[in-house]
């Protein structure tokens, strides 16, 4: 949702109607395949980066990916996500694990990740 210059990662409620903001500045979420996290991309400073918030903990993991992705993450399986990365003018889909470990690795030339893998 974005209000007053703000984006904000919402909680619905369908039966009472109601809104909880769960983070700020964050945009493009994309829920895990087994609907325990969601990745979304946050604004930290003046570039996005891409994190995981686990539903149950509340805990935020900042991913291995570098600054600056402004890209909707896609989530492979329940240990990889997937985002869209621009380099020398050609696109590229990288994959890097959920859990902040590790470190991006070059899948295959494409715009998107979301259109690429067929991912969630």
């Amino acid at each position: 949702m974005s209000a007053n210059g703000a984006t904000h990662l919402m909680r619905g409620d369908l039966t009472t109607r109601e809104l909880t903001a769960l983070r700020t500045n964050v945009e493009c979420p994309s829920l895990s395949p087994d609907e325990t996290r969601i990745a979304y991309k946050k604004r930290v400073g003046a570039d996005w980066q891409l994190h995981v918030l686990h539903l149950a903990t509340g805990q935020d993991t900042p991913l291995a990916a570098p600054a600056g992705i402004d890209d909707q993450a896609a989530w492979l399986d329940d240990t990889t996500v997937a985002y869209g990365r621009t380099e020398q003018g050609r696109p590229f889909v990288y994959a890097v694990p959920a859990d902040g470990s590790g470190k991006p690795v070059k899948l295959t030339e494409g715009s998107s990740p979301s259109m690429t893998t067929g991912a969630r």
